[in-house]
């Protein structure tokens, strides 16, 4: 059933068994709201104050995983929807919370349904106003221009939407280059509806633009393109908490950027001077940064000194690039309490010389003059490892690093846990560090 269809349903004729809830847990509603809200919840889609659920939502970058979950979701908002009359009542705000626009043609409709649904409702009660998150999912070759304006039209019925996003958008058409959707976007962003913007499809100069009148905006997730040098005057984005790069935000000028409410910074890919990539200049000034995803070699090569970040209580590294390292320095830090490591597989990717500066350093990882405040370490563990019989060790790794460094680990009071998937990471799903998994065939 699609969201149109959706807005066509009208109560259900329940039996008389259902009709009143009397075999029903008698429970306040406020509490029915909570227990609803946690049966349907779909990770990362619609946070806003959690940097670690939105990192989490991130990584899946092709949006698969997310796409089941959103159907499962569905599907739970329906099954609630049938008990009785007055969970169909309470579920109605759910049902609408979240529009994915899938074509040209569908944005059309949306656009039609909801005018027409709104206007036979009041002000205060009709299904625009439950939506909380609009999303571009089309792979569309083409949008012309009145396909766009129904983007706009959406926006107009859905007056209380807090995310906007094409992030997983498939049309090589630039939908989000449509000035009165930028407009629109911009206004819903000044009256404090819009806090969360998610960018992929239009162009750098049509982001630019935005974002200079986008002071209340919170999160900005950013798949491909970011902020160039088209405008003489710097970004302000004085209440923004969290950025996040993909892997395709290839041209990134940080330094354009005023956002000193910056808490959290997740890059998902290599910022090496070619890539044009600049995090350093602009955020190590402030040093209020306490979160930070960036690639091991980028920090082991220097090129971003965590010394400069000295409020940072978290920290993940991605060993996704390979390399072969003679040398790594040992991390130090005052405050760091939690370090995760992704993609992390010496024995498969890494010459023993390597393997062993890596060993000295994870060791060096548990020197209490080094890491004082450190409590807590993470792997998460890609699929493909799971799926085709990768492992994070060998026999042999497991007698010369992993049981010496896991009682090193207990011997400081330091927890080890573990990742395993993007479904589990995107659902921040961790458990405790299990040996056998490490051997895992």
């Amino acid at each position: 059933m699609s969201f149109t269809q959706e807005l066509d349903v009208v109560p259900p004729s329940f039996t008389s068994a259902t009709h009143s809830c009397s075999n029903i847990v008698s429970l306040p509603l406020e509490l029915w709201l909570e227990v609803f809200s946690f049966a349907c919840y779909v990770p990362g889609i619609l946070d806003i104050a959690n940097p670690r659920a939105i990192e989490a939502y991130s990584s899946d970058s092709n949006g698969i995983v997310l796409d089941n979950l959103i159907s499962v979701a569905m599907k739970t908002k329906r099954a609630i929807g049938s008990v009785c009359r007055s969970w169909w009542w309470c579920i109605q705000p759910f049902m609408f919370e979240h529009i994915r626009i899938k074509s040209g043609a569908h944005a059309l409709v949306v656009a039609r349904r909801l005018e027409e649904v709104n206007e036979r409702g009041t002000e205060s009660c009709h299904p625009g106003r439950w939506v909380k998150r609009v999303e571009i999912h089309s792979s569309d070759q083409y949008w012309d221009e009145e396909r766009s304006d129904a983007m706009v039209r959406i926006l107009d019925n859905a007056p209380n939407v807090s995310v906007f996003s094409d992030l997983f958008c498939c049309s090589p058409s630039s939908i989000l280059d449509h000035e009165p959707l930028l407009r629109k976007l911009a206004e819903r962003c000044a009256h404090g509806s819009l806090r969360r913007l998610e960018w992929y499809s239009g162009s750098p100069s049509s982001l630019n633009r935005l974002l200079h009148n986008m002071e209340a905006l919170e999160v900005l997730l950013i798949g491909r393109g970011f902020i160039s040098s088209d405008f003489d005057s710097q970004i302000n984005l004085p209440h923004l908490t969290t950025i996040v790069a993909g892997e395709y935000a290839n041209s990134c000028r940080f330094q354009d950027v005023q956002c000193p409410s910056l808490k959290s910074l997740v890059v998902h890919r290599s910022v090496m001077p070619h890539s044009k990539f600049d995090i350093r200049s602009h955020f190590e000034i402030d040093g209020k940064v306490e979160h930070m995803r960036l690639n091991f070699e980028d920090w082991r090569t220097n090129y971003v000194p965590l010394e400069n970040f000295n409020a940072l209580t978290s920290l993940s590294f991605d060993f996704g690039r390979r390399f072969t390292a003679s040398n790594i320095k040992e991390l130090t830090h005052q405050l760091i309490e939690r370090l995760e490591f992704a993609n992390f597989a010496p024995h498969e990717r890494y010459s023993r010389a390597t393997w062993n500066c890596l060993r000295e350093f994870m060791f060096g990882l548990l020197d209490k003059r080094a890491l004082p405040s450190l409590s807590s370490i993470g792997f998460l563990v890609p699929e493909r490892f799971l799926s085709h019989g990768q492992s994070l060790g060998s026999c042999r790794d497991l007698d010369e690093f992993w049981e010496p460094w896991m009682k090193a680990c207990k011997s400081r009071n330091i927890q080890v846990d573990m990742s395993l998937g993007i479904e589990a990471q995107v659902g921040g799903i961790w458990r405790t560090f299990d040996i056998d998994h490490v051997l895992r065939s």
